[in-house]
């Protein structure tokens, strides 16, 4: 299925139709004859200029030569422009026309529903895929997307069915398995996600990511000196990481008995400026900054980024209260980090509401 730079992740886009050649009997099939329409579409079609392609796209458009399939492709083509130049409405009109010419135009129909889900039109974007769906399906990209819109809204358990759709498809498929640990860690099925983690680094034993949210995995499950393990090798590629050091500080401490490691905090904090987030956090741990201005440290201007910030800041507090071994405060903290309303990515609001069920 063709597949545009308006997508998501921004996949390339394949013209639907080709030229159809008529082949001579022979041993050698004579070379094929030159398609007008196709030539003439060309400079709609590719380009790197977005307002040129539109230019050209709408000459065509007007100029009343194009008919079916062929002028369809001329408003998908524009409204593929329109998208670069972050016209998305305009873009939404150009493959809703794409549809009135052929309204099983999968192309326009993709597309259209990417520029609704990057407009946070998600019902509409929904009902594009639907549709989508209904004349291809199992499409493994629509399927893609539809998860990710998914996720944004919450429904973690349908996210999840149309990522094993996809892998059903595509087992190689690193993000949509990456994507889908992730989701099963949310839901609390850790040793599934890890299952999804352990193919992933069966093919690429360095993969950061996966090691990263193996770890995480590990740690919520118990397993400390596992998921330490796998933090440290994070560390290995990326001494500078922050998330990691204090992820592996608090798994070696609590594998430990308490006992505290600063080495891999220290570490880190050689390689940022100390306002820099999270620098603040290492620096409570390591004792240098007062809960208190930690609190107010995460609080800035933007409030999505405040919620954020403060989702981390809680999280981390209660993991310090665990290794003091104050379950009370613990709790505190990990209620104040769900609270905070942060965004469904971020992994320490996701960590924090699953650390809240093991206390409870």
């Amino acid at each position: 299925m063709p597949r545009d730079v308006l997508s998501l992740l921004l996949f390339s886009f394949a013209i639907l139709w080709t030229a159809s050649v008529e082949m001579a009997v022979a041993e050698t099939p004579p070379a094929a004859k030159p398609d007008p329409v196709l030539e003439e579409m060309k400079p709609c079609e590719t380009g790197a200029d977005p307002a040129a392609r539109a230019v050209a796209c709408t000459q065509l458009i007007t100029g009343g030569t194009l008919r079916g399939k062929a002028l369809g492709a001329a408003y998908v083509f524009r409204g593929k422009a329109q998208a670069q130049r972050r016209e998305m409405k305009a873009a939404i009109l150009d493959f809703s026309e794409a549809l009135k010419v052929d309204p099983q135009a999968t192309d326009a129909l993709y597309n259209r529903g990417a520029a609704y889900a990057l407009m946070g039109q998600t019902n509409s974007a929904l009902a594009d895929f639907a549709h989508l769906l209904d004349l291809a399906p199992n499409d493994a990209d629509t399927l893609f997307y539809r998860a990710l819109i998914y996720v944004n809204q919450g429904k973690t358990e349908a996210a999840v069915k149309d990522l094993s759709a996809v892998l059903g498809q595509r087992p190689d498929d690193a993000i949509s398995r990456l994507q889908r640990a992730g989701l099963l860690i949310a839901l609390g099925r850790n040793e599934d996600a890890i299952s999804d983690l352990n193919a992933l680094l069966k093919k690429e034993p360095t993969a950061l990511d996966a090691l990263y949210n193996r770890g995480r995995a590990e740690m919520l499950k118990g397993d400390n000196a596992a998921a330490a393990d796998d933090f440290e090798t994070v560390m290995q590629s990326r001494s500078n990481n922050p998330y990691a050091a204090l992820r592996l500080t608090i798994t070696r401490g609590k594998a430990g008995n308490g006992k505290m490691d600063m080495a891999p905090l220290d570490a880190a904090a050689k390689a940022y400026p100390p306002e820099q987030w999270p620098l603040p956090i290492v620096a409570f741990y390591q004792g240098n900054l007062s809960e208190a201005d930690l609190v107010a440290a995460a609080r800035v201007r933007d409030a999505a980024a405040t919620a954020n910030l403060v989702a981390e800041t809680q999280y981390y507090l209660g993991q310090w209260a665990l290794l003091q071994d104050d379950r009370k405060a613990a709790r505190r903290h990990f209620e104040a980090a769900v609270a905070s309303k942060a965004g469904a990515g971020n992994l320490e609001f996701i960590d924090a509401g699953l650390e809240l069920k093991r206390l409870k």
